[in-house]
């Protein structure tokens, strides 16, 4: 295990994570599972009580601690064709959502060091391993994407189940629906990187309609049509890039408007200053010479704003960091204010 952390930028990616991560992968702690079931429960119950004082244990933190080991399997298995950063977020995601926000743990407040912990488990119980190939990674997420994370597997949920043709009904059809148009109303300041990922979505969403013909499907099918929702929620879809220009432009507007009032008590001052000298035989015009200067600085900054802008699909919201301090990180040691 190398002690090197490989940091990440603040530009959360989903790339690669939906549905590549986990394709293949049953998330589902009460399944019948092969082997490495049985194998990870001893060392998940070492786990267990080296985080925690209790005396008895909590056989679902048992379970997911199973479940998380498996995919930590999962992924060392498929390392080769899976992106590995993306797939560690989710398992990071998992180990808070599941285990650390689920069940108090008296030793363990960080997801890394929680991490760690698993991992220090396999020195101790034999028979399988606590994989560390998600050590080196950042664990970091903000809030808003963890809430996004959130809906992202509640679809995911619906579509795996709805591979089952037995499975899917209308009223758990009306559930998916919901959960995506809660995903797309989401007040997420980066909603252009969710674009690519809803118009996955929405293109399986098509494919149920085009192959859901038959009794008793057909009206599972009807559901999605409904309302035109189709092309109503693609039309949400394709203007999410928009609200970030309009933030921008927004943006622009507050900043020529501070400086039109710098401007105005400029002139201000100004007149008073003219109306000292104007005698005195000096030339007035050397008198706008800060004038000058500001607007010239001025035209500056709305260059600087464009190449900015030019170079967004490489830095997004690198402009926002400017104006935001980024508090919700999971581990609050790593929270920084940018001025």
């Amino acid at each position: 295990m190398t002690s090197d952390t490989i940091s990440e930028d603040e530009d959360f990616s989903f790339s690669g994570m939906f549905h590549t991560c986990t394709n293949g992968f049953n998330w589902d702690i009460n399944s019948q599972r092969s082997n490495d079931d049985e194998k990870f429960t001893g060392l998940c119950n070492n786990f267990y009580y080296a985080v925690n004082d209790a005396k008895t244990l909590d056989y679902n933190f048992i379970k997911y601690c199973k479940v998380l080991g498996i995919y930590l399997k999962h992924i060392e298995n498929n390392k080769s064709s899976l992106n590995k950063v993306s797939c560690c977020k989710l398992f990071y995601y998992r180990l808070k959502n599941d285990i650390m926000d689920k069940i108090s743990l008296i030793k363990c407040s960080k997801v890394k060091d929680c991490y760690q912990k698993m991992i220090d488990q396999n020195t101790i119980y034999s028979g399988t391993d606590i994989s560390d190939i998600c050590i080196k990674y950042s664990e970091h997420i903000e809030q808003d994407t963890f809430k996004v994370l959130a809906y992202m597997f509640d679809i995911y949920t619906y579509i795996d189940l709805f591979n089952n043709r037995h499975m899917s009904n209308t009223g758990k059809v009306r559930e998916f629906k919901s959960k995506i148009n809660d995903l797309v109303n989401y007040h997420y300041k980066n909603k252009i990187r969710l674009k690519a990922e809803l118009q996955k979505i929405i293109e399986i969403c098509q494919r149920y309609i085009t192959s859901w013909t038959s009794f008793p499907k057909v009206h599972d099918a009807g559901v999605l049509k409904e309302d035109n929702w189709i092309s109503e929620i693609t039309r949400k879809i394709e203007i999410l890039g928009n609200e970030t220009l309009k933030e921008e432009r927004a943006e622009d507007v507050r900043i020529t408007g501070n400086l039109q009032m710098q401007t105005l008590d400029e002139q201000i001052s100004m007149s008073h200053v003219i109306d000292d000298i104007s005698n005195t035989g000096i030339s007035i015009g050397t008198i706008y010479i800060s004038f000058s200067i500001l607007i010239i600085t001025f035209i500056l900054v709305r260059k600087l704003r464009r190449v900015l802008k030019k170079n967004k699909k490489k830095n997004l919201g690198l402009m926002d960091t400017f104006d935001f301090e980024y508090k919700n990180s999971l581990d609050d040691m790593y929270k920084i204010a940018y001025s």
